[in-house]
């Protein structure tokens, strides 16, 4: 009796009930994807990059590897050995067994040693052998070097030599790369246009030292960079996208500036959206406490 007289659900109750199936079966789905991926990780692109894509002669890691596995003999970039330091440094976190440490170890090493200037910035290009091939300075670089440094010691364990390098290069992007105002300039000797790809993985960087470093010198930069993201780079109109550049004046108000529309980046404005979720979390915490 009870089930013939019950009230029939609202149209909102309906679109409520879909709406959680339909999250419940993508979540799903996501989880069983990214399984694949680990999976994926840990049986072929590790074991593949440990053994064909580290360097044991001249150390670091090759630029690339050809369909057949051999490395390629090219010129290093900055950004791609603390990119792969990061990599291996999440490995044993993702399941992987083999020996991360002492290829974090070495490939650190080899990092510090050939790409670092004598003004604490990161050259963009060195030779195989580390030898210099470009000695001019990109902030994109100086995020991952930043980015490398931090997984390294958050692998290793307390290293007064890998905080230096921190601190170091905290210093010199101060230094040379700091505007009067919010933001970084994009390298030297070109300095212009501002860009919001560097800054997004200067974000990203700042935000993992400040999980190892009770420094709050972390903690003002993601500040900074937080708002800047939030006021200039995030467009606040429909879907997150991120401008790509922005006006040293205005700060990027959109094409009528002579700025490029505004892009939507697989990696950019996810990974800031989400560090500014983070970052916003932790002054609430903090502002509760």
């Amino acid at each position: 009796m009870h089930a013939l007289h019950r009230r029939p659900k609202s149209p909102q109750a309906w679109r409520t009930e879909m709406t959680g199936a339909i999250l419940d079966t993508g979540a799903a789905a996501a989880r069983a994807c990214q399984q694949q991926l680990i999976e994926w990780l840990c049986h072929k692109a590790y074991p593949i990059w440990a053994h064909l894509g580290v360097d044991a002669g001249n150390g670091g890691f090759q630029e690339r590897l050809s369909q057949d596995g051999t490395p390629l003999i090219e010129p290093r970039r900055a950004r791609v050995q603390p990119r792969q330091i990061y990599a291996f440094a999440r490995a044993p976190h993702l399941g992987w067994h083999g020996d991360s440490h002492r290829i974090v170890e070495r490939a650190m090493g080899f990092f510090l040693t050939h790409y670092r200037r004598a003004d604490g910035l990161y050259r963009t290009l060195v030779a195989p052998d580390g030898s210099s091939l470009d000695n001019s300075v990109l902030l994109y670089d100086q995020a991952f070097a930043l980015l490398g440094i931090a997984s390294a010691r958050r692998l290793l364990g307390p290293d007064p030599a890998l905080e230096e390098a921190g601190d170091l290069l905290f210093e010199a992007l101060f230094s040379h790369l700091k505007r009067i105002g919010r933001g970084f300039y994009s390298g030297l000797p070109e300095r212009l246009p501002l860009l919001s790809n560097p800054h997004m993985h200067l974000f990203e960087s700042a935000l993992a030292w400040r999980e190892i470093s009770s420094d709050p010198q972390w903690r003002t930069l993601t500040d900074e960079l937080g708002e800047l993201a939030l006021a200039h780079f995030i467009d606040p109109v429909g879907a997150p996208c991120a401008r790509p550049t922005m006006k040293p004046g205005c700060l990027c108000r959109g094409p009528k500036d002579g700025v490029s529309n505004p892009v939507i980046s697989s990696n950019g404005p996810g990974s800031c959206c989400a560090g500014i979720l983070r970052t916003t979390a932790s002054r609430s915490t903090r502002h509760c406490a």
